[in-house]
């Protein structure tokens, strides 16, 4: 029995050991100010090399303001912290 207790204990020292391993060796996930430029000019060396087959304009799909403002992302993420306002609740009845 002591064996078995010996060998549950090696095994929560070596999982221990390797998670450690794991954390420790993980690469830090930042970036410096060069990566930024160098990808940037990789971006504009891109769309300077390589042009567009067609060109979309949004203005002449949606000609009204009503109908840009469904583009718009931050139109729709106004509501995102007020968790008192629910946008789907309405005070008539539906049914």
């Amino acid at each position: 029995m002591r064996f078995y207790y010996a060998l549950i204990g090696l095994v929560i020292v070596i999982a221990s050991a390797i998670g450690y391993l794991v954390i420790s060796l993980k690469a830090p996930e930042s970036f410096s100010n060069e990566d930024l430029i160098e990808i940037s000019q990789l971006k504009r060396d891109f769309q300077k090399s390589i042009s567009p087959l067609t060109i979309v304009n949004f203005s002449s799909i949606y000609s009204t303001e009503a109908q840009q403002v469904l583009l718009d992302p931050l139109s729709d993420m106004k509501n995102v912290g007020d968790k008192n306002k629910s946008i789907y609740s309405t005070d008539n009845d539906c049914f």
